[in-house]
């Protein structure tokens, strides 16, 4: 009696949703990882309030609480990310709308975009991850990730373009050899007058295809370019982001936004990945891959492979045994990360390659980190982690940023640049994992102790350490001197420790101009440099 009652129940929600949102059967459930967004967790909540308001089921991983939504309260971003994976692989939830994650080789995401000349919605196969190693082979499997998503998404026959890129011709070729094979493929035609299968810069304004097939570095900027060309780059506000990781086999519905994607983009996003649940992606991937297989895929694809290898190539090295791989070894290029893998193995360290935010990764076990990096080393490859500069948007600071990283490029240190806003900006430059260089402004309105007691005095810290994470008992006791007796030879002293150990180094101290008329005599000005207006003297005729 307890199931019939418990059926009944289900009905008549499965009803009063159904009259509520016009969706019917159950709410996919959708998970939403906020923090780390360069608007603030604040943006990501907002778009998961507007997912709830119009019906969907979202569980919001971050700090934050909002009308609809149910909160997975975690620490930190690192921390969203395991909790995330651990409700998808569990089942408790039916797919994630993320800023990055590392996806395997083999997966890559399908964008959805809105083309600015019609309106029309479009997909973009693909926009990040990678599907092969080898472009051409990457691009048709990009052809058939996008039929995937495109019928999810309730597109019965999907038309098909290739943007006139690197690898265009011989993709549309070998499209060809599967439809004439027997997999369905309907070819889009260019609005431009000689028409054809291969897509041009106007075909992407106007959404001539349903799906436009390219590779994921050129699919990643158009996304980012049509999500955001209204708004000067800064904000994604448009579109659906940069869609669900597609693959062969590949069971998890991950769906990726940036870091600069605004709350209406995110909510389309999860919009997005409850279209997809409620389309059966999975089960459509499975029966186009039959359906591709039949046809000859694999063939076709060890054919191109073969074609496009070196006349010299090494035979494979079996796999050593399959173990968790937790620890991520990036600076690789994605056409070298195969080979990659290839060496590890060879030397009995099991590996595998993956796509993370910012790169390839080669993923070991945490063991084998550091035995895996140098027999990369020793390889040829380079495996160097890049520093990274912290700085918020601020524009001269972005330009500070840029002129060190060439400088450091000249001495073989590659550098990586990231700019947040303020609010996420506040809460990084207090956690001295997150940077290796941080780019800050220091002032104060009257002594120079002032700004290195705020930044430098231990006492004035929880942790016991200082604005970086500095611990420095010698450091802190010049501090002390200097705050009993301010005398030159103390402040020398403390000054040439910060340089020494390069705990902290000026840079600039910007200049600021006040113009005034010619009535105006003497200027007065305040601890901060600005004019005080009732202060100044002036001249009346």
């Amino acid at each position: 009696m307890k199931n019939v009652n418990q059926t009944i129940v289900e009905t008549f929600r499965e009803v009063a949703e159904y009259l509520e949102t016009g969706r019917s059967g159950r709410r996919p459930r959708l998970l939403l990882t906020g923090m780390g967004s360069e608007h603030g967790e604040e943006n990501s909540m907002q778009a998961a309030v507007m997912a709830a308001r119009v019906g969907l089921d979202v569980s919001y991983i971050g700090t934050l609480e909002g009308e609809g939504v149910t909160t997975v309260p975690v620490a930190d971003e690192e921390a969203g990310h395991r909790k995330m994976v651990e409700l998808l692989e569990s089942g408790a939830a039916d797919a994630a709308v993320t800023m990055h994650f590392p996806f395997p080789i083999g997966v890559s995401t399908v964008g959805r975009v809105v083309t600015p000349a019609r309106g029309k919605s479009m997909f973009l196969a693909t926009t990040t991850g990678t599907s092969s190693a080898n472009r051409l082979e990457g691009m048709i499997l990009n052809a058939i990730y996008g039929i995937i998503t495109a019928k999810a998404c309730g597109i019965q026959e999907p038309t098909v373009g290739i943007l006139n890129v690197d690898g265009a011709r011989a993709c549309e070729t070998a499209l060809r050899q599967l439809q004439q094979a027997g997999y369905p493929i309907r070819f889009a035609e260019s609005v431009r007058a000689d028409g054809g299968a291969v897509m041009r810069g106007n075909d992407v304004l106007q959404g001539t295809p349903d799906v436009m097939v390219c590779d994921s570095l050129t699919g990643n900027v158009l996304i980012k370019m049509l999500s955001s060309f209204t708004t000067g780059g800064s904000f994604e506000s448009t579109g659906y982001g940069y869609g669900p990781g597609i693959g062969r086999d590949y069971d998890k519905l991950v769906l990726i936004i940036s870091r600069a994607s605004g709350a209406p983009l995110i909510a389309n996003a999860l919009s997005f990945a409850d279209e997809l649940v409620r389309g059966g992606v999975q089960k459509i991937a499975k029966a186009e891959f039959a359906l591709a297989d039949k046809a000859g895929l694999e063939e076709l694809l060890r054919q191109k492979r073969e074609a496009s290898a070196p006349a010299a190539a090494k035979a494979e090295v079996k796999a050593p045994a399959k173990e968790p791989c937790t620890a991520g070894i990036p600076g690789i290029e994605v056409m070298d990360i195969e080979a990659a893998v290839q060496v590890l193995w060879a030397k009995d360290i099991y590996a595998e390659s993956a796509m993370g935010c910012t790169g390839p990764l080669v993923l070991v076990s945490d063991a084998n980190e550091e035995k895996a990096k140098t027999l990369l080393a020793e390889s040829g490859f380079d495996t160097a982690t890049p520093l990274r500069i912290v700085l918020n948007g601020n524009a001269i600071r972005k330009s500070i940023a840029q002129i060190m990283q060439g400088y450091l490029a000249q001495i073989g240190i590659t550098v990586e640049i990231n700019s947040y806003e303020d609010s996420l900006f506040n809460t990084y430059k207090s956690d001295e994992t997150a940077y290796d260089i941080l780019l800050d402004n220091c002032g104060g309105s009257d002594y120079l102790m002032t700004i290195w007691r705020g930044k430098f005095d231990a006492n004035a810290y929880s942790t016991g350490g200082t604005i970086n994470g500095v611990y420095d008992d010698k450091l802190q006791s010049l501090m002390e001197a200097c705050e009993k007796d301010n005398s030159k030879a103390n402040m020398d002293a403390f000054q040439d420790c910060l340089y020494s150990h390069a705990y902290a180094v000026g840079l600039f101290n910007a200049q600021m101009y006040t113009v005034c008329r010619d009535s105006v005599k003497s200027i007065s000005m305040d601890g901060k440099q600005f004019p005080c207006v009732a202060s100044c003297t002036y001249s009346w005729n």
